[in-house]
């Protein structure tokens, strides 16, 4: 298990960390809104980079003996990017892909702003990637606890891809799940995702209507005539591609896993061996 993951630093804002100093006189009237961070020298320092022709600036400071690089917004106010270097159990360099958070004021609008959270996870892997040498990191490490907002609520982001693709989303980026207390590949997870792929491949879609699983309404129709004798992996991907039928999802997301016998995979974590990167994913 990493540092970051005991110490619970996954929930936050590296660049908001901060140490409240007050001394025993009780004068809290000092300006403290400067982070004090903890370790090195105390300041911030500015990276450049590189990505398709276009410059990103990351900035870099310590905390303990942790690495954080954080591409913010330009008004300073949020984060687009967390990317935290430590040491796991084994002593090897790891770079968790901590927070990825797409807004529009972050320094990649324009051009490169129509790939989404897939262009900041392959801006991070690069990243990570050129300064590799420089701290020996061997492992890129990200947890999948993400939802997607909708209109009445959120969707389990494992389960919108895989319905959509047949894996999860980071599997198509290379990743691997990772077991974080043997520090290994996840044998049993693979195989979840592996049998995912397979139930949804191999099942009709036809038994939508069959099992009363989801509304066939009238908007979707079409789309399921044309699929419903073909497999459901097949019906999904067509479905979601238009995001205004991700409603679908909304309120049937149980009812779905447990009528299609699916494995839930929410908050696994998932990594890159650095030394295989060149060889891909078993997929």
């Amino acid at each position: 298990m990493l540092i970051y993951e005991k110490l619970g630093y996954n929930k936050i804002q590296a660049r908001l960390i901060q140490l409240l100093l007050r001394d025993d006189n009780n004068n809290h009237s000092q300006d403290i809104e400067k982070p004090y961070l903890i370790g090195g020298n105390g300041e911030i320092e500015k990276e450049k980079f590189i990505y398709q022709g276009r410059k990103i600036v990351f900035e870099k400071f310590i905390l303990e003996d942790q690495i954080h690089y954080s591409l913010n917004t330009l008004d300073k106010k949020g984060e687009c990017l967390l990317i935290i270097l430590s040491k796991n159990d084994n002593k090897d360099m790891c770079a968790n892909i901590n927070q990825i958070s797409l807004m529009e004021a972050c320094p990649i609008a324009g051009k490169l702003k129509s790939g989404g959270g897939s262009l900041l996870l392959k801006i991070a892997i690069a990243f990570i990637t050129n300064i590799k040498k420089k701290y020996k990191i061997k492992i890129i490490q990200v947890k999948d606890n993400s939802e997607k907002s909708c209109k009445n609520k959120k969707i389990k982001l494992w389960l919108l891809n895989t319905l959509k693709d047949g894996l999860p989303w980071h599997i198509k980026y290379k990743f691997e799940p990772y077991d974080t207390e043997r520090l290994k590949l996840d044998e049993t997870n693979k195989t979840k995702i592996i049998a995912n792929l397979r139930i949804l491949s191999r099942t009709k879609t036809s038994i939508l209507k069959e099992e009363n699983i989801i509304d066939i309404d009238n908007k979707i129709e079409k789309i399921y005539e044309k699929y419903k004798n073909k497999s459901i992996k097949d019906f999904f991907n067509e479905l979601l591609k238009n995001d205004d039928n991700y409603v679908y999802l909304e309120n049937n997301q149980e009812n779905i896993i447990i009528n299609f016998l699916l494995f839930d995979i929410s908050g696994i974590s998932y990594y890159i061996d650095l030394n295989k990167l060149e060889y891909g994913s078993c997929y």
